[in-house]
């Protein structure tokens, strides 16, 4: 992090990666992909689209609710 700390973009990933947890390599990762990119698409397309709605309706998507 030192050596990157005078870049504030990078600086921010390496902010963000001390939280993440690595995506597991495995099939069932599949299922994520197609409700994401969905609503990505909708977020990027709709400006009055709720954010945090279309992100839950993703979530519950993959969870299978």
């Amino acid at each position: 992090m030192q050596q990157v700390q005078d870049d504030p973009i990078i600086a921010g990933f390496g902010e963000a990666l001390l939280n993440a947890e690595p995506m597991p390599n495995i099939p069932e990762m599949g299922a994520v992909w197609q409700p994401m990119g969905n609503a990505l698409t909708v977020l990027l397309e709709d400006e009055s689209a709720d954010t945090s709605a279309t992100l839950g309706g993703a979530v519950e998507e993959i969870l299978g609710r």
